[in-house]
């Protein structure tokens, strides 16, 4: 059916002609220059992406080889179809920044941890790093409260015993050490070590220095060969029944090597508890740091809100997408049908 044109009256043609006359662009300089800004606003908006990426220090030329990836796989038809391909590349580069953004305040609670740790630490150890030497003396060193410093000046003095002891040295300023240390209460093997000490320092007729009374690998004594003179003097002390001296050596003997035994104890439990001060008030547990893993701040259920809501808006357009070139590929499939069919109807 052939289409007329409506033919205009000459009031209708009249009121198109003063309606014509008030569409006349902008007249003052503001309105004209922002009309120049028009055509730039499409541009604007495509150049957006590209410098909130440099503002926040990320590389254009990932975002290109993503796009370029997406383009290859999906291949777009059609100018809408590429531009669907550009949005969900968009909303990919969104969704990793996403990400990163959740990696980020993961790092920062951990950061915090370690913040805190440090601070506890150089607390701990400005608290502690002049422990009051008058209580020190009152109740012993051992009985003060525990402390870096406390720990470290028990196992100087331990070490010290475990060196000078195994080579006969029982001097009047080592006990007095061993009293400043276990103070007027000491533990009872505390009591055992400060007996043992006095009693091996004023023993008279002890020696035990290494190279004569140290006993060798296989348990035995060593001792210098005895002059040849006479040997009638010995075998009457061995010979006298009393044997006094002997029972009083054989005794130190057994004081000594248990005075080395409680003080290699004394030092293991020393470090024991100096490992647990650190472990309870400076070092963070596993489960502290593995905590942190998930942080509590309001920006996290925010972020999983937003990556959630890309994750729909990304299989939307993917639908889309899909949905545009299938209805292409159908389009051709029926095209030479409705051609013959418009041919036929002519």
């Amino acid at each position: 059916m052939p289409h007329c044109p409506k033919t205009l009256t000459p009031r209708a043609l009249k009121a198109r002609r003063q309606n014509a006359r008030k569409s006349t662009g902008p007249r003052t300089e503001a309105g004209k220059e922002r009309a120049k800004q028009n055509a730039r606003q499409f541009d604007d908006w495509a150049h957006s992406p590209l410098r909130t990426m440099l503002a926040l220090e990320e590389d254009p030329r990932e975002y290109q080889n993503l796009l370029a990836q997406l383009l290859a796989g999906h291949r777009p038809a059609n100018s809408a179809q590429r531009l669907l391909v550009e949005d969900i590349a968009l909303l990919r580069w969104r969704k990793l920044r996403n990400q990163r953004a959740q990696e980020g305040l993961i790092l920062k609670s951990l950061e915090k941890l370690q913040r805190e740790r440090l601070q506890r630490e150089s607390e701990i150890a400005q608290a502690s790093s002049d422990f009051p030497q008058k209580q020190a003396l009152e109740i012993g060193l051992i009985h003060i409260q525990d402390s870096p410093a406390k720990f470290k000046e028990l196992a100087r003095l331990l070490d010290m015993f475990l060196e000078t002891v195994p080579q006969g040295d029982f001097s009047e300023e080592g006990y007095d050490l061993l009293v400043n240390l276990y103070g007027p209460n000491p533990s009872m093997r505390g009591a055992r070590i400060l007996t043992a000490y006095h009693h091996l320092r004023s023993s008279d007729g002890l020696e035990i220095a290494p190279e004569e009374t140290s006993p060798d690998v296989n348990g035995e004594a060593s001792a210098e060969p005895e002059d040849e003179g006479d040997s009638s003097e010995p075998e009457t002390s061995l010979a006298d029944p009393s044997a006094e001296p002997d029972e009083e050596a054989g005794f130190d003997q057994r004081l000594f090597l248990d005075l080395q035994l409680d003080l290699m104890d004394e030092r293991r439990d020393v470090n024991e508890k100096y490992l647990t001060n650190l472990q309870q008030h400076v070092q963070s547990a596993p489960a502290v740091r593995d905590e942190a893993l998930a942080p509590i701040p309001k920006e996290w259920p925010m972020l999983l809100r937003q990556e959630q809501l890309l994750d729909q808006q990304i299989e939307r357009k993917s639908k889309l997408l899909l949905y545009m070139q299938w209805a292409q590929r159908v389009a051709k499939r029926k095209a030479p049908s409705y051609t013959l069919r418009k041919n036929e109807a002519d």
